[in-house]
């Protein structure tokens, strides 16, 4: 399902699993084509949404989701991976420490982090307090609104 039997760790590259190509090796276009589509996939990674069962799903190539905790049939146990469909059907990237990912979904960027993928939460504004400098606050929720704006925080729920 998400790596060909024929090869196996030492045969790919460290980071994303990509298959190398051996010395005389016959139908080198499919490891090749391998390699580009996990490239695509991976290289900018945007999800449609989190899923936890490919049965439920009617995907269009190219689409990836993110496998949730609660995963189950062909993706059981694959939590935190990033399934895209290609050409050949389901194929999986497990994540690595730091990457980051944009969600469709809501517009938002998720980074992996520790084990889990986390959301930019957008922090509360400021209120309160003793003295109360309204221009920076001004300034700060503007900082603030840009970032949920482009993606990179997720707005307050």
């Amino acid at each position: 399902m998400s790596q060909s039997p024929v090869f196996n760790a030492a045969d790919r590259s460290a980071r994303l699993g990509l298959p190398f190509l051996f010395p005389s090796q016959a139908h080198k276009e499919v490891t090749v084509n391998e390699a580009l589509e996990k490239i695509d996939a991976v290289m900018t990674p945007a999800i449609v949404g989190l899923a936890d069962n490919p049965d439920t799903l009617q995907p269009v190539r190219g689409e990836s989701w993110l496998i949730s905790g609660n995963s189950s049939g062909e993706w059981e146990g694959c939590e935190n991976h990033i399934a895209y469909w290609s050409s050949t059907g389901w194929r999986l990237c497990a994540p690595i420490e730091g990457q980051h990912i944009y969600d469709r979904s809501n517009g938002g960027m998720l980074f992996f982090r520790e084990g889990a993928w986390k959301s930019y939460i957008a922090p509360e504004l400021a209120s309160g307090g003793d003295v109360v400098d309204e221009q920076a606050r001004v300034a700060i929720s503007a900082v603030i609104d840009r970032l949920v704006e482009i993606g990179v925080l997720y707005p307050q729920l």
